[in-house]
């Protein structure tokens, strides 16, 4: 198998990890009891359809980078709310989406070369781009783990 194939095999690889995991996760907040999306077990905590933001604000920042972009944080308005109300979910389900494609669009745009190119994280670790998209996704799996989920008090 050829370089070419190999690369082209790691960009559909991220294509479908990412859209898996964010299909995943859309679909189980849309099967979720909307009330129980704004429940918060303890006041500070967040509500799931505030991780909604988290996961949109991760996938639009790793876009920004991967194509070089300069940024400020948060770079999504909804992130600038702290708590959200069920009434939004539609919104925000919208935005998380069109998040999503944001970074599929900048994986494609990156290409071969730059999946493999060393990018700085938000936090300041360095790594390959391929590995740093692959942390959006993870994120938007953590929370998809807990939608849903009756959490102990």
């Amino acid at each position: 198998m050829s370089q070419t194939q190999n690369q082209a095999s790691l960009i559909e690889f991220m294509r479908t990890y990412i859209e898996t995991a964010s299909t995943s996760y859309l679909s189980d907040l849309e099967h979720t009891p909307k009330e129980m999306l704004a429940e918060s077990q303890d006041a500070p905590k967040k509500s799931e359809i505030d991780f909604m933001t988290d996961c949109t604000e991760e996938n639009l920042e790793v876009a920004h980078i991967l194509r070089g972009e300069q940024f400020s944080v948060p770079c999504y308005e909804g992130a600038k709310v702290p708590h959200h109300t069920v009434e939004e979910y539609s919104q925000l389900s919208a935005d998380l989406l069109a998040s999503t494609n944001d970074l599929l669009s900048a994986i494609e745009a990156a290409g071969d070369q730059g999946l493999s190119n060393v990018v700085t994280a938000p936090d300041g670790e360095t790594l390959p781009a391929f590995r740093l998209a692959t942390r959006a996704a993870n994120h938007m799996k953590y929370h998809d783990l807990y939608t849903g989920v009756q959490r102990p008090r």
